[in-house]
């Protein structure tokens, strides 16, 4: 394949309410795990089939299909294939410069222009940028919730978030819930925006832009000239480029928090930080194409291994940020866990859980979700020890993605699915039956190894 400790229900279904196996063995085969990938993207295509759609992509005859709705690079980086990721690639270059120059990005130039444009935008050289203003007080926006500590929190109940930690992780709850307080904080969105302190970071700060514009322009080359990967990382190539672990993490949680859609940070921009912005949807789409050029997936570090290519290793960066950086991988691993039974966000519905056969293909994208989150939550409290020299000098990391779908899938308990009415009921009383009738479904505990 390529890529308990028993509580009350009602403080443990709050929280989310707002927010044996073999190392060797391997849960979906490649036809499963494509399969399951690309369901749901084909009649965005207008494709009577998955077959169909990769054909019309390959061809270049996407601007042609009547209808088709994919566009955004972040929903072209989901479809595992290289000619579907260029074309991300292509339109966040697009979006880059239709913004910069007409604030407008729905409106897309050619391929070449926008290449000219960005290139000029991330050397430094375009100055004019008419639809940036020289100033954007917006930017201080994503500040105040560290200043304010994010007051808000203070609505959910400490109860609620104890409980949780004694469900997932009773051996070691306090710590759990210590951490997973802090996490909240971080992880509450505002506009839509979480890790809003690491962005606020990452483009007040002049260190950040020209080691992102130097890589931004490197991984446009070697796209544009088809240049071989010769085994890098993103990881890596960040702390080469950045020269510091703790600025390299800081741009992995900003990557972890947008994916690939940086459009939505563009009204945050000036033209004093426009690069970095420009820098960072470069870099974030160019991982997904590289993911696809290379059997070991670039996005992800050494020792996570990982063969089902979602594109969506946002989901294990942004845990492995939070573990490192409040040294819980629970309390990272629950965030994620919560975000996956409630999100309403585009393509979700926290009913389709229980609608849907225990194994269709939205239940086991879940599933696929929940093992990439639980390898960066492993990985984030490992390196987190490793900084602390917790950690043997010769320790390696290693975690196996398949192994943990395969603990998923494999510990599921096949419940039928239940009408769209039915499944609406289960959230009344405090969400408590749908909080216990999600967890018979994914037992997301056993994702962490």
């Amino acid at each position: 394949m390529k890529s308990k400790v028993l509580v009350t229900g009602v403080t443990i279904a709050s929280l989310f309410s707002f927010v044996g196996i073999s190392p060797s063995a391997h849960a979906w085969s490649d036809e499963k795990c494509h399969q399951i990938i690309m369901s749901g993207n084909e009649y965005k295509f207008q494709a009577r089939n998955i077959g169909e759609m990769i054909h019309l992509i390959e061809s270049t005859s996407l601007d042609t299909i009547a209808g088709h709705s994919i566009r955004t690079p972040w929903e072209m980086g989901m479809i595992p294939n290289l000619s579907a990721r260029k074309l991300g690639y292509q339109d966040q270059l697009g979006m880059i410069a239709a913004w910069a120059n007409t604030k407008n990005y729905t409106e897309l130039p050619s391929h070449q222009e926008a290449l000219d444009s960005v290139r000029s935008i991330l050397y430094g050289l375009d100055f004019s940028m008419p639809a940036l203003p020289d100033e954007n007080p917006k930017l201080e926006t994503l500040d105040e919730g560290k200043k304010t500590d994010r007051e808000e929190l203070g609505e959910v109940n400490p109860v609620t978030m104890w409980a949780v930690c004694a469900y997932y992780q009773p051996y070691g709850a306090i710590h759990c819930y210590e951490e997973l307080k802090s996490v909240m904080k971080v992880m509450m969105p505002e506009d839509n925006i979480i890790a809003r302190d690491r962005i606020y970071e990452v483009l007040s700060r002049p260190g950040y832009q020209e080691p992102l514009s130097i890589l931004a322009l490197e991984y446009i080359e070697m796209i544009e000239q088809g240049l071989p990967l010769d085994g890098r990382r993103l990881d890596e190539d960040l702390l080469r480029a950045l020269g510091s672990e703790t600025k390299k993490w800081n741009v992995l949680a900003v990557l972890a928090s947008r994916g690939a859609n940086f459009y939505k940070l563009f009204e945050y921009a000036s033209k004093k930080d426009f690069r970095t912005i420009a820098a960072l949807g470069v870099i974030a789409s160019a991982s997904l194409y590289f993911d696809s050029l290379s059997p070991n997936l670039f996005s992800f570090p050494r020792g996570v291994q990982v063969n089902c290519d979602s594109g969506k290793s946002y989901h294990f960066w942004m845990s492995a940020y939070l573990a490192r950086r409040f040294g819980s991988k629970w309390a990272a691993y629950i965030t994620d866990v919560g975000y996956q039974m409630k999100s309403k966000t585009e393509f979700r519905d926290p009913n389709r859980a229980f609608t849907e056969a225990w194994d269709s293909s939205a239940n086991q994208k879940i599933r696929l979700d929940l093992a990439y989150s639980a390898a960066g939550a492993e990985y984030g409290e490992f390196e987190r020890e490793k900084h602390l020299g917790e950690q043997a000098p010769k320790s390696d990391f290693y975690f196996d993605v398949d192994a943990s779908l395969d603990r998923l899938e494999t510990s599921s308990e096949r419940l039928a699915p239940v009408s769209k009415a039915d499944a609406a009921d289960l959230w009344n009383d405090f969400g408590v039956p749908a909080f216990y009738r999600w967890n018979r479904i994914f037992h997301p505990e056993v994702g962490i190894q």
